[in-house]
This record gives structure tokens, C-alpha cells and sequence, in this order.
């Protein structure tokens, strides 16, 4: 699980500094912001001493595959989309959409880990990105889907590192 905080907090930090350099803030918020966010994660692990949970071979083989076939969809779904909507002439709407993919992306991952904290991930990205949809205001659109997301994926890892129990259904 503390690899899936990792991977989080780097697209998090993607999300995030895309939504602030289109948002026009200081490169000190744009980058200054996911330097300490990092920070401050990388501390919490630190300070409770984690080590990597024990997972047998077979089920770190397993969740590897499970999560590789989830985040594998999400990308082809992502590259399609990206190409459509500059097809159509309608790439404003990608971060809201991509919010949304990504969050769908979460659900089986839920599921098969099992980590419920996901589900709850799960739906406020998607919500996040059906906001974004609705906002005309094509700027305040990606900073609604871009920062909304990068909060989300920081919480969650956040989460996953301090409540690990919240995190497996078991």
C-alpha cells in the first residue's frame, strides 16, 4: 500500500502543478506546494518508522497484476479520449474527463486489493471531474478538476499511510 501512496503523491503533484501554472499562480504555489506536500508525507513515513507490509510472493505478484491491468485500461481509455477531444475540438473538457477516468480507475482497485479507502477516492475524483463538466468557465474548469484531483490523491495517500486499517477490508 505504501507504494500505491507514492505513486499517488506523483500524480498528485502532476495534477497539481498543471492546474497551478494554468491558473496562472507563483512558481513558488505551482511548484513550492507538492515539494512540501512531499515532504510532509515522506516525514509521516519516516517518523513511523514503515517498512513495506509483508505480502507473500504470490499476492504482491497478484496485486501487481491486478493493479498494472487497471492502470494499463486507464491509460488506453485516456489516450482515446485526449484524441477525440482534440478531434472535436473540445480540449477543454480533458482534465474534468481524465479526473473522472482516473477515478473510475479506482473502483476495481477497490475491490481487488481489497482497500475500500479507495471507493471513497473513487467517487470524489469522479465528482470532482462532473463539476469540472459543468463549469463553463474553461480555466476555472481545470482548476477545479486539476487541484480537486491533486487534493484527492494527496488526502488518500495521506490516509494510506496514517489509518493502513482503514485502507484493507480485512
Amino acid at each position: 500500500m505504501q507504494a500505491g501512496s507514492i505513486i499517488m503523491s506523483i500524480f498528485a503533484t502532476i495534477w497539481w502543478i498543471v492546474g497551478a501554472l494554468n491558473s496562472g499562480w507563483s512558481p513558488i504555489v505551482s511548484f513550492g506546494t507538492p515539494i512540501a506536500i512531499f515532504v510532509f508525507l515522506f516525514a509521516i513515513r519516516k517518523k513511523q518508522n514503515m517498512t513495506p507490509t509483508e505480502l507473500s510472493e504470490q499476492e504482491g505478484r497478484r496485486i501487481g497484476r491486478l493493479v498494472g491491468i487497471a492502470s494499463g485500461t486507464e491509460g488506453i481509455i485516456i489516450f482515446v479520449v485526449v484524441n477525440i477531444l482534440a478531434n472535436i475540438g473540445k480540449s477543454d473538457l480533458l482534465s474534468p474527463i481524465i479526473a473522472i477516468i482516473v477515478g473510475l480507475h479506482f473502483i476495481p482497485l477497490a475491490r481487488w486489493i481489497p482497500a475500500k479507502l479507495y471507493y471513497y477516492t473513487a467517487l470524489v475524483l469522479v465528482v470532482v471531474g462532473t463539476i469540472g463538466l459543468i463549469i463553463s468557465d474553461s480555466i476555472l474548469r481545470m482548476k477545479i478538476a486539476c487541484l480537486g484531483s491533486a487534493l484527492t490523491l494527496w488526502i488518500t495517500s495521506y490516509i494510506v499511510l496514517r489509518m493502513p486499517l482503514l485502507v484493507k477490508n480485512k
